[in-house]
């Protein structure tokens, strides 16, 4: 305690009775504000002591006697005008007077009101909408409490000392649009606790201890989150579970949400991912989860949405494969500026739906063959930037498969040896004399189609192509080669190829698949 209240304060109590009136005519309201503010800030901790410095509340034996009385006063003065430091609700229940609640038309004010322990008022307005409870000591709510407000749209239970909330507690509250219950002490939520909030908008459970009781017996269960807690919120925009201790999630945890914008569950233990854990979210554009022991997450990347692994800080400079990213829903993959020196041949074996690969500005010398293989839908690619063959002769990748080298003033004998299996290489209008034997062998029976027109090709081996069996289309016309230097391979048919005549007059075969 600050000071004993002996026989001497009750005195003096019944002296500021007499003399309250002379008092304030003498100051005015403001010594009743002033002594409320100095409370405040002695209870924060904030105040050591009052507007007269030498008065310190650290070593009141020292204080002379006319500092001791007017600390005494203005102690017994602030709790005649605030009635008590904390309040507390009896069993039976208590009035909002007598916890000093304020309602003004539908909004019911008891934020920061000291109230303790079990709240249970039992003369709440039946058309209140709007109910502020945060920043209290409320450890327990009746499950009763807000039975008759069936108009209730926003409630604020955020900064107290909640540890369980009855199943019934909103069982009534079906227009309920907003709920906080954040920064509070909960640790299990019971499985149809929010069933009957069907317009919920905005659901805040961050900042508690979910999960920390988390395990499974015999004869019980209590999941951080049951797999069907949100079931029936299906107007739910906004989800904040962050900072808790949610060790996983059901693969069907968010599957009725919709409408859901925003979801927060950084700051946990969540330890994986399903594959297609926001597939049933279509709305949903931000993500955060960060600070997870997800195999990604510790690599460096983040999931700013479902849609987008940001990997622009990778770690290591190899990226691999992660079986913790919801991958079905991961159609951008950024690695730009990673410092990236490898790409593992399966690292994207699992983005069935990914569209955009952004690999730029990297230190990669080399790519696997198949590393495309599974991503059908891909169809921008960017490897600029990067020391592999093909980039520093100017191509650039169209889609996974097709690669553009036309006009780039390539010269000499053509040697490509990074590109990853291609069906389509057009290397046209440029001043290759001559094409590696082993050029086209990588791309085996995947290559469809190679333009190699207007270049200055005088020799061109018979064996090209032999690894080609699905080669469909070969392109010479406007080169010096002449149909007596050059024969197709017998794979291919020269005899219905479309002769092309050059400047020269001298024909030009496109070789044809049987």
């Amino acid at each position: 305690m600050l000071y004993n209240l002996t026989d001497k304060a009750i005195k003096w109590q019944r002296f500021l009775e007499r003399h309250q009136q002379a008092t304030e005519q003498r100051s005015g309201p403001r010594s009743r504000s002033f002594a409320v503010k100095e409370l405040q800030a002695i209870k924060q901790g904030s105040r050591t002591h009052l507007s007269n410095p030498r008065v310190t509340l650290r070593n009141p034996a020292k204080l002379s006697a006319m500092s001791r009385t007017m600390l005494l006063r203005l102690i017994l003065l602030a709790i005649h005008i605030t009635g008590s430091l904390c309040v507390t609700c009896p069993s039976i229940g208590c009035s909002l007077e007598s916890v000093g609640c304020q309602v003004l038309n539908t909004v019911l004010k008891c934020s920061g009101k000291d109230i303790t322990g079990s709240l249970n008022i039992n003369n709440l307005p039946t058309n209140l909408e709007t109910i502020y409870l945060n920043s209290n000591r409320i450890s327990n709510v009746a499950s009763t409490q807000f039975r008759n407000l069936r108009n209730l749209k926003r409630l604020y239970l955020s900064n107290n000392q909640l540890t369980h909330l009855a199943l019934e507690l909103f069982s009534s509250n079906q227009e309920l649009e907003i709920l906080t219950l954040g920064n509070n002490l909960l640790t299990t939520l019971d499985q149809n606790l929010f069933l009957p909030l069907v317009e919920l908008l905005t659901l805040d459970l961050s900042h508690n201890q979910l999960g920390s009781e988390h395990f499974k017996t015999d004869t019980e269960v209590r999941p951080a989150l049951h797999a069907r807690q949100f079931v029936s919120n299906t107007r739910l925009q906004m989800l904040d579970l962050y900072s808790n201790q949610i060790p996983m999630l059901s693969p069907i945890q968010f599957i009725s949400l919709s409408s859901l914008e925003t979801l927060r569950l950084n700051d946990n233990n969540i330890a994986n991912l399903s594959p297609n854990q926001f597939t049933e979210n279509p709305a949903l554009v931000h993500l955060d989860v960060r600070y997870n022991p997800l195999d990604f997450v510790e690599s460096g990347c983040v999931l700013p949405s479902p849609a987008s692994l940001d990997c622009t800080k990778l770690k290591g400079g190899v990226f691999n494969s992660f079986a913790d990213v919801p991958a079905t829903t991961v159609t951008s993959i950024d690695l730009s500026f990673a410092n990236l020196a490898k790409v593992s041949s399966n690292a994207l074996e699992h983005y069935k739906n990914l569209i955009m690969f952004n690999a730029s500005n990297n230190q990669l010398e080399s790519l696997p063959l198949n590393i495309f293989d599974a991503n059908k839908q891909l169809t921008t690619v960017d490897f600029s930037a990067n020391p592999l063959d093909f980039v520093l002769l100017g191509c650039s990748m169209v889609g996974r498969d097709k690669v553009n080298c036309t006009r780039r003033g390539i010269e000499g004998q053509l040697t490509l040896r990074d590109l990853p299996r291609m069906k389509l290489i057009d290397i046209s209008g440029n001043f290759l004399d001559s094409v590696e034997s082993e050029c086209f062998s990588p791309h085996a029976d995947y290559l469809e189609v190679i333009n190699l027109s207007h270049n200055r090709i005088v020799d061109l081996s018979a064996a090209t192509f032999d690894a080609n069996s699905n080669l469909k289309q070969v392109s010479l016309e406007g080169n010096p080669i002449v149909s007596d230097d050059y024969e197709c391979d017998q794979h291919y048919d020269y005899r219905v190829a479309v002769e092309v005549v050059n400047d020269a007059g001298n024909y030009f075969y496109a070789c044809l698949n049987y």
